[in-house]
């Protein structure tokens, strides 16, 4: 990274827009199935232009296992790429994970009636973190992309694991970790792309 598409490295303090939205994720994993219910991805509700399901499906989920696992893994890759991801950025970009994850389900996946969870959109964020922070932390980034390789041709051939689905209670939807890595790595490199560019104009 050039100095031009450097940033100041931000404090904890600012990352509150971030550990609010975890806390919301939190509190919603133990507020009960009628609040779920209301937040899930649900296909005919969204046929009935129910048009939040599509991001706030990600941030419900099946019970305090998934939602715990889920919420650890985001903070885990916040305190990894703090130093170069944003909080603006973090925010920005699982929003437009939750909705490229959703909108790939609804068009590709037709008989998929429910979805709840947020490790399509993790699986986002890891993606376009690894992106962003290639040019400062190129090991971390590489061990990343290789691991979530390996990771999602795994559950490509194999399925998820069956303990992880006895831990959350249901069907783990492995394409929603496929359409997250893939829309967040699209993501990484549209806005790498036009970082490079904003910092190749001329001064005024």
């Amino acid at each position: 990274m050039n100095s031009s598409d450097s940033q100041a490295i931000p404090t904890w303090r600012q990352y509150w827009p971030v550990g609010a939205l975890l806390i919301v994720i939190v509190v919603l994993g133990g507020a009960g199935d009628s609040v779920a219910d209301a937040l899930a991805y649900q296909r005919q509700a969204l046929g009935q232009a129910q048009w939040w399901r599509i991001l706030t499906g990600h941030i419900v989920h099946l019970n305090g296992v998934h939602t715990a696992m889920n919420v650890l893994a985001a903070g885990l890759l916040v305190m990894i790429f703090r130093d170069a991801v944003s909080p603006v950025e973090w925010l920005v970009a699982f929003f437009l994970v939750a909705v490229s994850v959703s909108l790939a389900l609804y068009v590709l996946h037709p008989g998929l009636t429910r979805y709840v969870g947020a490790s399509g959109v993790i699986h986002g964020l890891a993606a376009f973190s690894a992106i962003r922070a290639l040019p400062t932390m190129r090991f971390e980034s590489c061990v990343l992309l290789i691991g979530m390789m390996l990771k999602l041709g795994s559950e490509s051939l194999r399925g998820a694991a069956a303990s992880t689905e006895a831990l959350i209670g249901g069907r783990v939807i492995t394409e929603a970790h496929l359409y997250g890595a893939f829309s967040g790595v699209v993501i990484g490199l549209c806005w790498a792309i036009f970082l490079r560019r904003r910092a190749s104009r001329p001064a005024a």
